[in-house]
């Protein structure tokens, strides 16, 4: 288990700004997009854009890498759950899970909000954190601001902040 008294990091990242972060974790919707044509994209806000845009022709999590940029970039897509009511349990472990085997020194992650409302994306990115703190050695997450306005993420960070030191996980937020 992870020593959660080291602290945690949560930056918020504005789009084109996410180059400290080379390992980033995102949601998709159904669609036809092939994932092989995300490859080529650049930046991580650009692949989440298509992912929760256009959807993936994908049943199950996909990992995109890109080993020609130094060093490589890592984006895992994780199928966006069905019912929007709820914090879906599977999404949330399955992105712990990624964290967990993939072992990033710091992790992005970005819950567009097209395919989460915002009070279900908040709890969602706070089991994430909380869980990744709690089993990981990772303590820098990145938070894409995207299609979000900075204010409205910003807010969201301090929340987490917040609920994350009730459960004795000390947090930092810069932006």
């Amino acid at each position: 288990m992870a020593d959660t008294n080291s602290g945690a990091i949560l930056r918020v990242t504005p789009s084109g700004r996410s180059s400290g972060c080379y390992f980033w974790l995102g949601l998709f919707r159904d669609g036809e997009t092939d994932p092989r044509e995300l490859i080529d994209l650049s930046e991580p806000e650009d692949i989440f854009s298509a992912a929760a845009g256009h959807g993936l022709r994908e049943d199950e999590a996909i990992m995109l890498s890109n080993a020609e940029l130094h060093p490589p970039r890592f984006v895992y897509l994780v199928p966006a759950p069905q019912r929007m009511s709820a914090v879906d349990q599977q999404t949330v472990a399955c992105c712990v899970s990624a964290v967990q085997l993939w072992r990033p020194e710091r992790a992005g992650i970005y819950i567009a909000p097209e395919l989460i409302d915002g009070p279900i994306a908040q709890d969602m990115l706070l089991q994430i954190l909380r869980r990744s703190l709690l089993t990981t050695e990772a303590r820098e997450f990145y938070l894409l601001v995207g299609s979000r306005e900075r204010n409205d993420l910003l807010k969201t960070a301090v929340w987490l902040k917040e609920h994350l030191e009730e459960q004795a996980l000390n947090v930092c937020v810069y932006h």
